[in-house]
């Protein structure tokens, strides 16, 4: 079996999901399995790091609704062309409603259907979940969720059957493996670190509860927060 794998959040900022797929297809080349893939994105790589698979460029546009043209369109068509079987899109956002070969559809969160949050322009959000995702996740030959909490979510909001879905959790980047492989006594004298945003969905204020727990019970380290995120967020988490 062959497989597209959309790969357009290598081409983009840093993020955790860009960490993931980059981890697995370090997985994938150290596991001999590069022939199997083809990868589909952008813009060429810019360095060697994904040199052994097949580059498969799409172009992407700067106006107003290409995002949407590139998944539902241009990336649709190139897999015609493709001698691929399915189909992979590693997230939520914007998978093809419709392609010629199956495709399954991985799924880390429903956020922003949840969340309000004032980054998410709420057209966007309804476009790209209410409307793309819930009739690719109905068309589609499998999905992957990355937590249960996830899929039983999908399958309540979305109807779909339990058959249908596969939880297959996250695996450890070398950076924590090594740590697991070579741990460190905790240092009393040092810090417990958040690093992220400061929005409702994140629950930071669910962390400091938890921290006065720790306090309460001797715990010495303190808490270092090292958060962004709207003004108003920040100036809430820091009256809590």
């Amino acid at each position: 079996m062959r497989v597209a794998l959309c790969c357009d959040l290598l081409d983009g900022e840093l993020c955790g999901m860009q960490i993931a797929l980059g981890e697995f297809l370090n997985c994938v080349r150290q596991s001999n399995y590069v022939s199997k893939f083809e990868l589909i994105h952008t813009k060429p790589f810019s360095n060697g790091a994904y040199s052994a698979f097949a580059d498969v460029v799409v172009k992407r546009g700067r106006y107003t609704g290409s995002g949407h043209y590139w998944s539902q369109v241009a990336v649709p068509r190139k897999v015609r062309k493709m001698q691929v079987d399915l189909l992979w899109w590693p997230y939520q956002i914007m998978p093809p409603i419709n392609c010629v070969v199956p495709r399954v559809i991985s799924v880390w969160d429903l956020a922003p259907m949840t969340f309000r949050d004032a980054n998410w322009s709420r057209l966007a959000v309804a476009i790209k979940y209410k409307w793309i995702l819930v009739r690719a996740l109905k068309s589609a030959a499998h999905i992957i969720c990355h937590s249960k909490a996830v899929a039983d979510e999908i399958m309540r909001r979305f109807d779909l059957s339990a058959s249908r879905i596969s939880v297959v959790y996250p695996g450890l980047g070398e950076l924590f493996r090594n740590a697991l492989e070579n741990p460190e006594p905790v240092n009393k004298d040092g810090y417990i670190l958040y690093v992220g945003t400061c929005t409702a969905r994140k629950n930071v204020n669910l962390l400091i509860e938890a921290y006065k727990l720790l306090t309460d019970q001797g715990v010495k380290n303190q808490l270092a927060l090292l958060v962004n995120g709207p003004e108003k967020c920040k100036a809430e988490m820091f009256r809590y």
